[in-house]
């Protein structure tokens, strides 16, 4: 009986996530807020990158 309805429930899992995937590909709102979260989230881990290789650097040149 268990499996049964993990695979019922993993179903339902993968349904849902393909309907909001086929929503927000035809939805310019979700799509335009989707886009702008990733673009700020890409900018914040490209700078933190940033100071943590100059960081990275700098205590290479003060240790040497």
């Amino acid at each position: 009986m268990r499996p049964l309805v993990v695979r019922v429930a993993a179903f339902m899992g993968v349904f849902t996530a393909f309907y909001y995937a086929v929503a927000s590909a035809t939805d310019a709102v979700r799509r335009d807020g989707v886009d702008d979260a990733t673009e700020t989230g890409i900018r914040e881990a490209c700078a933190v990158r940033l100071v943590l290789v100059s960081e990275s650097l700098s205590g290479t040149e003060q240790a040497a």
